[in-house]
């Protein structure tokens, strides 16, 4: 038998409800209710989350790269995160793709980061400096997407033709403008090799092989392509580079017979000199040509003398 009707008061929110006489004073209007019910289902929800990502960080996983990806060593790291930057992961097993802020693994990442992280997609890539274009699911569900756009393909051109020739009218300038925000990116660098890092790997790496600073039609970097273009771009110029290079030890020498020298061989060819000798040297014999120049040692140091006295600071010669 039903309770006697009566009016009552919402015991979150204080509205008029009407209720039965028996629940009076424990009673909630439906949209409170519909509040609790939905923050009960956000808070077992992350929960699941929680544990999801727990599990997911104790797996031994495959890591590597999107399908038809290519990314050239080394990258940046995430700050207060996970992975690097401009560089989207996955796991060649399960086919998900990671997370850079919760370190978790997702097949739809787009929906994790809209709900969890209260992101849109591409805050997200702005953020970590991936391409505008680059897709924030795993090979499993592209294809589902791909397989459902093919479904109906005639209902669809139907109901979107007018769109679809709009698209295809606009398609080269809105491809063009996507290709050229894609370059710009991180993501689009460590793809071509062109990251800062990488730049000064290659360029180390090549160094190393000629026992000297390369020349600048001497700088190929790892897709068989000079990259003087994008050491101005990163660096802002080549004079820059060639710092970086000389403070790792590799000396530039000019194409045109003119050699650099560093100073502890200037000051060094000072010491051999009166080891020989048994005298300090003069300006007679920079003349002879048994020393190196002295306009070499007055830019170097100043002046001939100060050359001198720090060449033989230690020692009764």
């Amino acid at each position: 038998m039903k309770g006697k009707i009566i009016n009552d008061q919402c015991k979150k929110c204080g509205i008029a409800i009407k209720t039965t006489h028996y629940r009076k004073n424990q009673t909630y209007c439906q949209r409170c209710r519909k509040k609790a019910h939905n923050a009960s289902v956000r808070k077992w929800r992350r929960k699941v989350l929680e544990k999801k990502i727990k599990e997911s960080q104790g797996q031994k996983r495959d890591i590597g790269f999107p399908t038809n990806i290519n990314y050239y060593k080394p990258f940046y790291k995430v700050e207060n995160g996970y992975g690097y930057e401009g560089v989207l992961l996955c796991d060649n097993k399960t086919g998900e793709v990671q997370c850079h802020i919760c370190g978790g693994w997702f097949h739809w990442l787009q929906n994790h980061i809209r709900g969890t992280h209260k992101l849109s997609a591409d805050e997200y890539r702005k953020q970590f400096k991936l391409n505008w274009t680059t897709a924030l699911c795993s090979e499993k569900v592209r294809e589902q997407l791909v397989r459902r756009a093919m479904t109906y393909p005639w209902e669809r051109l139907k109901k979107n033709g007018e769109k679809l020739v709009r698209m295809s009218k606009n398609g080269k300038n809105r491809n063009s403008k996507w290709r050229e925000r894609n370059h710009q990116t991180l993501e689009g660098k460590n793809k071509l090799g062109l990251c800062s890092l990488q730049i000064i790997e290659r360029l180390i790496r090549i160094s190393k092989k000629l026992g000297r600073q390369p020349y600048t039609h001497e700088m190929i970097g790892d897709r068989g392509t000079n990259i003087r273009g994008a050491i101005i771009r990163n660096f802002g110029s080549v004079a820059e580079v060639r710092r970086i290079l000389a403070m790792q030890g590799y000396v530039y020498q000019s194409r045109y017979g003119r050699k650099t020298f560093t100073d502890q061989q200037l000051l060094g060819s000072l010491k051999k000199f009166a080891e020989v000798y048994k005298r300090r040297p003069s300006y007679s014999d920079i003349a002879r040509g048994i020393l190196y120049s002295k306009s070499t040692y007055e830019k170097r140091f100043g002046s001939w003398r100060k050359a001198k006295e720090l060449a033989f600071a230690s020692n009764n010669i």
